[in-house]
């Protein structure tokens, strides 16, 4: 099982599903929501008396089942960044990633899950608000005593086209009558249902994406499903909030569906004034287009994205003998250069990072020199067993520079795999826009909508390597035809 999917997506269906899940199971299995991944994504939760399904879009690459805990899914959905999160199962554990927070699941037995019941077809219809207002107003009503399950629910009576609602904890009473419409004009029926469950039901149908009266809902009309990027303008143009997505329209919905449950989503509802949007051929455009926005706008609601005049990378190679030497932006040739670990914002940062692996693989300080060690003398690693000996010669060299190696492999700068500059070309999935983004040794220089504007991009684009934009187009070599370029 793989998927991917938006965050907000996944948050609303774990919180509603988790409401299903019992503190007290009678078995281990109920502690579980099963994740159903075929053409679209099936969350289920029950206790044995009450279940749930939530069903939202996402990019399934590979199908599968699984049961996972389900307040820990809850919790780690809660906790992650708001970027896309992809599930993927390896064994028994199911690995969930958001930028660069991870988490680990381990699974359930599914076998031991009980099979839910399918939903039944739909009897009659009826106005959501109408009626969640109607279940609050006689759930209160309800007891709270366990001891005595009656009256902890709302009894419910259906009368051809008249709905009775009634609860009582046997000291008050709140009866509402409503109004229906019934697909069969003489149904008869009565059901007692637990009130605390009906209540959370109702409220979910009211707490769907609400456009805020403030914004022009033709506005909502017109904006597409498709991949690109939308921003948010606050008064006099204010730029707020900058995000891209796969589906433009779901994603800027999310954004108001949960306005009154978090602070932040309620506070840039309120201040947005005007939205705009740029649609992309695919996901890359949309990463790239991004990033330059956020750059170039700062938005106040963003997390800022470095705008770093100077990195700095270690540089090693086994065949210098040599200890790491940190080197900086004017000495770097990113993207020729073979021997580049990390990419770091600061000398300090960089230090850090060379300083836990050393710790993380017992590697020697002294030869990574951070640390003076007189020739034949132990480091300090060496003095706690945190050191395999290659100061005092008990460890060969070349040995301990292939475990250093090994260990950095994560932050090697790749080189550029191409002769000269390329174009990555991107196509949107019905082949009716084409774009091509234009690079040259990891640098992007722009995007282009036919080839005859990617030789204007090479004369007179400044090419300036960008971390983050250097994180998109190593997917993008990944994932798109790359056509050579050749400067005017």
């Amino acid at each position: 099982m793989k998927f991917v999917v938006e965050r907000d997506s996944l948050v609303d269906a774990v919180n509603w599903v988790s409401k299903s899940i019992s503190n007290r199971p009678i078995t281990t299995a109920l502690l579980g929501i099963v994740i159903d991944a075929s053409e679209e994504i099936t969350l289920s939760g029950s206790d044995l008396e009450t279940s749930a399904k939530a069903k939202f879009k996402a990019e399934v690459s590979q199908k599968g089942k699984v049961l996972v805990p389900g307040r820990l899914l809850a919790e780690i959905s809660r906790s992650l960044p708001a970027k896309p999160i992809s599930f993927v199962l390896e064994g028994t554990r199911v690995l969930v990633s958001a930028g660069s927070a991870k988490f680990t699941l381990p699974t359930l037995p599914l076998s031991e899950y009980p099979t839910l019941p399918e939903l039944p077809a739909a009897s009659g219809s009826l106005n959501s608000d109408l009626f969640a207002t109607a279940v609050n107003q006689v759930a209160i009503a309800a007891g709270k005593d366990d001891s005595l399950p009656t009256l902890t629910g709302v009894f419910m009576e259906i009368n051809k086209n008249q709905i009775t609602l009634a609860a009582t904890d046997r000291y008050r009473l709140a009866v509402r009558e409503l109004t229906w419409s019934a697909q069969d004009a003489n149904i008869e029926t009565t059901s007692l249902l637990r009130a605390r469950t009906l209540a959370d039901a109702a409220k979910s149908l009211i707490s769907q994406s609400s456009w805020p009266s403030h914004l022009d809902a033709d506005a909502l009309d017109e904006m597409p499903d498709t991949p690109g990027v939308y921003i948010f303008y606050g008064e006099k143009r204010f730029t707020l909030y900058v995000g891209k997505s796969k589906h433009l329209r779901q994603r800027v919905l999310s954004h108001f569906s949960g306005d009154h449950a978090h602070g932040k989503e309620l506070s840039l509802s309120m201040q947005v004034r005007q939205i705009e949007w740029h649609e992309t051929p695919g996901e890359i455009g949309a990463l790239l287009l991004e990033a330059s926005l956020v750059k170039q706008l700062a938005p106040s609601h963003n997390v800022r994205l470095r705008r770093n005049k100077s990195l700095c990378a270690w540089r090693f190679s086994t065949e210098t003998n040599a200890p790491p030497s940190l080197v900086w932006t004017q000495d770097l040739d990113a993207g020729a250069q073979d021997d580049l670990y990390g990419l770091f914002t600061s000398q300090r940062h960089a230090q850090t990072w060379l300083t836990t692996l050393a710790e993380t693989h017992q590697l020697c300080k002294g030869r990574l020199g951070l640390e003076k060690v007189k020739p034949k003398q132990p480091c300090f690693g060496r003095q706690l067993r945190q050191c395999k000996g290659v100061c005092v010669g008990e460890e060969a060299p070349n040995l301990h520079d292939l475990r250093l190696l090994a260990a950095m492999v994560d932050r090697k700068v790749a080189t550029w795999p191409f002769a000269g500059p390329v174009g990555f070309v991107e196509r949107s999935k019905d082949k009716t826009q084409t774009a091509i983004h234009v690079v040259d040794r990891w640098c992007y220089l722009g995007t282009a909508t036919q080839e005859g504007e990617c030789a204007d991009l090479l004369e007179t684009a400044r090419p300036q390597f960008d971390p983050d934009i250097y994180k998109i187009l190593r997917k993008a070599a990944k994932e798109l035809q790359a056509v050579p370029l050749q400067r005017g």
